[in-house]
């Protein structure tokens, strides 16, 4: 029955051209019975509450804000639907790029949230025979977030290196704290700088982008353990006059998508742009029955200019769109895992010793003297 009013209602939003939202449309108490707010609005009902978080709130980590903003809370499909505005995200953030959040991969980032399993500190230690004005990490607070979250616990990191893992993998990364208050979940994972979300049918986690002002971005998001899979796609949600609308996609696991942010300073060429890029993560097939847990991370560039002119208008990078050659592809939540099984007494494959051409050619000899062997006992 709930199903048959929603259904009306959208069709009468559709035929009558009102962008008020279902629940205004649909009068009073019926727009109730779909799960509108049962406080009235005109002829109507107010959308549920849970379309919108109150002050968009910061997620905390330990008690420190971090980049990320809560604008909507993951919701159900169903409850999205009756939302004012914004019906095809059932989650909603605000990113506030940052130096505090560098994700490490070579020092040249400005990222979202603390990379949990990488270790910032390096980038100010590399820097430290420069010349004062020519450093870019002086007074940022960078961090050692090797082992977090729960980096003293000493029973969750055993029993995360007994499956080969971080904790940052084995521990939650969803129902974040929204204060510094100690009764919320100060201890969220952020594994490399990720954040954790599901990509619900027909729905997607919708992202807008501050910070990221005359520089290159780096969207990059991969399927969770045990999720259930599909591809999926990042795409820009509201295309301004300086965006040209791009989409990136994946066939199943992995996704990076490396561009230009298209984030202009209000003044430049239109008088409407602004310091804010938007997207959407969302499903590309299986679209009816899409539950694909995700982790999502946006970083920008953040490169020291060597070619500057006096002209140049702040924060300009104009060899920014190298930046890309320097990003490591592979820089996603699983490769914190350990790539051996724990008590693996033999010899790592990717190890090698360039001592002598004797660490090679030996096993290589061996490999043919086997194969030998083989073809004679076949004969």
């Amino acid at each position: 029955m709930n199903s048959m009013i929603s259904t009306l209602a959208v069709v009468a939003t559709f035929i009558l051209g009102s962008d008020a939202g279902v629940c205004q449309d649909t009068p009073y108490p019926a727009c109730v019975s779909l799960g509108c707010s049962s406080t009235r609005q005109g002829s109507g009902c107010q959308q549920p509450a849970a379309c919108t978080t109150s002050n968009n709130p910061y997620i905390f980590y330990q008690g420190v804000r971090t980049g990320v903003r809560v604008n909507r809370a993951p919701v159900a499909d169903a409850v999205a639907e009756l939302c004012d505005a914004d019906t095809e995200c059932s989650a909603m953030y605000t990113v506030e790029l940052s130096r505090d959040f560098t994700t490490g991969e070579g020092c040249n980032d400005i990222g979202m949230l603390p990379p949990h399993g990488a270790d910032q500190t390096h980038c100010a230690a590399e820097e430290a025979d420069i010349e004062p004005e020519g450093r870019m990490w002086t007074g940022v607070p960078l961090n050692n977030y090797k082992g977090h979250p729960f980096p003293t616990d000493g029973i969750k990191q055993s029993l995360a290196a007994a499956q080969g893992s971080v904790t940052a993998l084995t521990e939650s990364g969803l129902d974040c704290a929204l204060s510094n208050s100690a009764s919320q979940n100060q201890n969220c994972a952020f594994p490399l700088g990720y954040k954790s979300d599901t990509i619900l049918k027909h729905l997607g986690i919708c992202v807008s982008v501050v910070n990221a002002q005359d520089k290159w971005v780096e969207i990059m998001a991969s399927s969770t353990e045990g999720s259930s899979g599909g591809s999926f796609c990042v795409r820009d949600r509201k295309p301004s006059a300086n965006q040209d609308g791009e989409t990136g996609c994946t066939v199943s696991g992995d996704l990076i998508d490396i561009r230009e942010s298209g984030n202009r300073p209000a003044a430049a060429t239109n008088a409407n742009a602004q310091d804010k890029m938007s997207v959407i993560f969302y499903a590309q097939d299986n679209t009816d029955d899409a539950a694909i847990g995700i982790h999502w991370r946006i970083t920008a560039s953040y490169i020291r200019p060597t070619n500057r002119e006096p002209s140049n208008a702040a924060g300009d990078e104009k060899d920014a769109e190298d930046w890309s050659m320097t990003r490591d592809g592979a820089g996603y939540p699983m490769s914190l895992m350990a790539p051996y099984p724990a008590n693996y007494n033999g010899t790592p494959v990717f190890e090698t010793s360039t001592g002598s051409s004797a660490s090679w050619s030996a096993p290589v000899l061996q490999l043919v003297f086997a194969l030998v062997a083989m073809t004679v006992m076949l004969w």
